[in-house]
């Protein structure tokens, strides 16, 4: 199935994920099978419901690139020096 990326609002705070220094590259994830939640409603409504309220109350943003959940804001510290590490790492390479 395709993903589905997140295109933050342009109120939203942009953030930096941790694991990879890509900045504003995100996607929703939603944990759980959709043929298992399908399953689920054609047996019984009831796991059907439970099942579809869990996968929605758990989707969260994560990393594009590498996957990961941990972002943190860009104007946050860390956020400020994962990214700029990572243009420093992006002039060296240029340079050298």
């Amino acid at each position: 199935m395709g993903a589905n990326y997140y295109y933050p609002s342009p109120m939203a705070a942009p953030v930096v994920c941790t694991k990879c220094g890509s900045v504003d590259k995100t996607k929703s994830f939603t944990p759980g099978s959709i043929l298992l939640e399908i399953v689920a409603w054609c047996l019984l409504i009831v796991p059907g419901v439970l099942y579809s309220f869990w996968r929605l109350s758990a989707r969260k943003r994560v990393c594009a690139v590498c996957g990961s959940a941990e972002l943190v804001p860009a104007d946050s510290p860390v956020g400020r020096r994962i990214h700029s590490e990572q243009r420093t790492d992006e002039t060296e390479l240029s340079t050298g």
